[in-house]
């Protein structure tokens, strides 16, 4: 019988994306999602450094009645509630460890999708919200990041779906032995 374990896991430089990027992603949603108290001038802008640097250079951020901002932070917190399901069963019950893979699948596929999606809508809306940046800042900004969002899900998804395709070659010969 096949250990599903020794081939279906999550790797140890996806367990620190999830935990980082979804610590990061918690602080954009909570920050989205306490306007106008978290922005520039609110009770709680104090906490929120980061945001009014950001805010200048992705104005939707500043823009209280874009409803796209508000449920890409709650896809994000959902993201994250997957990511430490994941983390969680990875560490603390090992035989959880597919569940634990595919929790993660999910919550990288939503991030790279989601990812897309914000890239394409800016696009689709002629840069609306971040073409007033000079090159470099755009880029430092916007394109740098958002590429990240894109690029390292991904990867970690083709390297959880790889985990799953080599346990399901190897359930396959051991069947075809018998």
């Amino acid at each position: 019988m096949t250990d599903i374990n020794k081939y279906v896991y999550i790797p140890r430089w996806i367990i620190i994306w999830l935990v980082l990027s979804n610590l990061l992603a918690s602080y954009d949603a909570v920050f989205v999602l306490l306007r106008p108290i978290s922005a520039i001038g609110g009770s709680l802008a104090s906490y929120f450094k980061l945001h009014q640097l950001y805010v200048v250079r992705d104005t939707r951020y500043a823009d209280m009645a874009d409803a796209f901002v508000i449920a890409q932070a709650v896809i994000g917190l959902s993201e994250g509630l997957l990511s430490f399901f994941a983390v969680f069963l990875q560490y603390y019950n090992v035989k959880q460890r597919p569940l634990a893979s595919l929790l993660a699948l999910v919550a990288l596929t939503m991030t790279w999708a989601k990812t897309i999606m914000y890239v394409t809508i800016e696009s689709l809306d002629k840069f609306k919200y971040t073409g007033h940046n000079s090159p470099q800042d755009f880029f430092l900004y916007f394109a740098l990041p958002m590429g990240a969002y894109i690029i390292i899900p991904l990867l970690g998804t083709i390297s959880i779906i790889s985990g799953f395709v080599r346990a399901i070659d190897v359930a396959n010969k051991e069947t075809k032995k018998k």
